[in-house]
């Protein structure tokens, strides 16, 4: 409590005094701003720079006809910003990355019409991430989509969710597919597309003008952001930022913060890059220690990130990955290996049979309404005999329902699941009028017997706080289990 507090009130100072300190430089009359201003505050906060939600999206021009888009976008209670490219040539334009909704990405399309006639004729897919892409289906059906076939899986495994809401906008598939690189000449500008290595989404794409020294590295660069893990890979993030680093560049442009001066963004990225180390190391000495993973996300001190974007949302996350590496249960640096592929797809198929075992169970009792939103909670209590199936499966399924909560965020179902001994505890749930902090479970018990996935409907065992359940429904699901088996087996109850 009283390290929250610190936290808080540094926070609070820091944001304070920031706000003194600067005030949103002047726009010019057609709507950008010059890329160079006065040495900004090192936040990624937009408020405490002294911005209002007016002053969005703010437009630069990085170089002729190269311009970044930066836009506001919500997680929780905090604001950042989410960066866009534009590259503008007499043959058409390519765009690095869009936005993270049809609306959102429509009023980049509409931006980018603004400033020239010229046709969007690339797109980019860096992150494959929803904040990156959920808008794409606005960008003109012509373009040729980009990715990394790391990125093009993710996506058309989206595409192809069976359980996807029909209200949710179309995905699309990139079908230009970069492995390590590739080279576009376009209206007489060298645009090279290039893998520096897995960061954080393991298909990462950098967009380089060789010309210009503009290298836009998307989400494996986060300006003042914590170091967002759910599906980094933290060692190779530092390795690829390295690589980042030894090339010709003079302007480094991030997937989220802000875009500043070539001078400080190259700073930034350093100090980016020993985030990341920081988050490492901190990580690698509590699991030396032999922390459990639940004591070590209470008791991880990250130092100057304490008071960086998204440290509550993003903290115990990174520690839960850089853990998995340690452990031993992250995909290998295999580039696009065939086995690997195809155990991801054998994942994400049971994590899709999980999520409509529930659907099956309870159709009648969500008056036809599919669950849109999901929520996890607890999947890293995984006990140690089944980490690495535990830790996959959890990483499928944490995949799985954050494009549903990207797709309908403000769906009134949710989901959660637990990791429980040698079983998994999916469940749908729904806010109760009397425990607003709780949620009754409606739900599905599953789990791996023989390598056969075996499902035991659990209706209502009772309220469950899915970010840590009471040990009472825990032992109630795991008698079911055991009696549900016995009674599968014809044994007779000792």
């Amino acid at each position: 409590m009283t390290t929250r507090f610190a936290r808080a009130a540094a926070l609070a100072l820091s944001t304070t005094l920031a706000t003194l300190a600067c005030a949103a430089p002047d726009r010019s009359a057609d709507g950008t701003e010059p890329a160079t201003t006065p040495d900004p505050v090192r936040t990624a906060d937009p408020y405490a720079r002294g911005y209002t939600d007016d002053d969005f999206p703010r437009v630069q021009e990085l170089a002729p006809g190269v311009y970044s888009y930066e836009q506001l976008r919500s997680a929780g209670q905090e604001r950042f910003t989410t960066v866009s490219m534009f590259v503008v040539t007499d043959e058409g334009v390519l765009v690095a990355d869009g936005q993270g909704s049809p609306e959102e990405t429509r009023r980049l399309v509409e931006t980018i019409a603004g400033i020239t006639d010229q046709p969007i004729t690339h797109v980019v897919v860096c992150s494959d991430h929803g904040d990156h892409t959920a808008g794409n289906s606005e960008f003109p059906s012509g373009a040729r989509f980009h990715a990394h076939p790391t990125s093009a899986a993710v996506l058309r495994a989206a595409a192809e969710n069976p359980i996807r809401s029909p209200a949710a906008p179309s995905v699309v598939v990139p079908t230009e597919l970069v492995e390590t690189s590739r080279t576009l000449r376009l209206g007489g500008r060298e645009i090279r597309l290039l893998f520096l290595g897995r960061a954080h989404t393991g298909g990462d794409l950098v967009v380089h003008l060789p010309a210009e020294r503009i290298l836009f590295m998307s989400e494996a660069y986060l300006n003042r952001v914590f170091p967002a893990m759910r599906s980094a890979y933290p060692s190779e993030w530092v390795a690829m930022i390295e690589a980042a680093q030894a090339m010709d560049i003079e302007t480094y442009v991030p997937g989220h913060g802000f875009v500043d001066p070539p001078a400080v963004l190259a700073e930034e990225l350093e100090t980016y890059r020993r985030a990341v180390v920081r988050v490492i190391e901190e990580a690698t000495r509590l699991h030396a220690e032999g922390v459990e993973l639940a004591d070590a996300v209470e008791r991880a001190d990250f130092g100057d990130l304490e008071s960086w974007s998204l440290r509550a949302s993003q903290g115990s996350r990174a520690i839960a990955r850089v853990y998995m590496e340690l452990n031993g249960e992250l995909p290998p640096p295999t580039g696009n290996d065939r086995a690997n592929d195809e155990q991801l797809a054998a994942d994400r198929e049971v994590a899709e049979a999980m999520v409509q075992a529930v659907l099956d169970v309870h159709a009648a009792e969500m008056n036809e309404r599919r669950p849109a939103r999901l929520v996890m909670g607890g999947w890293e209590y995984v006990a140690e005999a089944n980490a690495e199936w535990g830790h996959r499966l959890a990483t499928a399924l944490r995949g799985l329902t954050e494009e549903m909560m990207e797709d309908s965020p403000d769906a009134p179902w949710l989901l959660g699941a637990d990791v429980m001994e040698e079983s998994v505890l999916l469940f749908a749930v729904y806010n109760t009028e009397d425990r607003a902090d709780c949620c009754r479970t409606v739900g599905v018990s599953v789990w791996l017997q023989n390598g056969n996935l075996e499902f035991l409907p659990s209706d209502g065992v009772g309220y469950i706080d899915f970010i840590d359940p009471p040990q009472e429904v825990i032992a109630s699901v795991l008698a079911a289990e055991e009696q549900y088996m016995r009674d599968r087996d014809g044994e007779v109850p000792p």
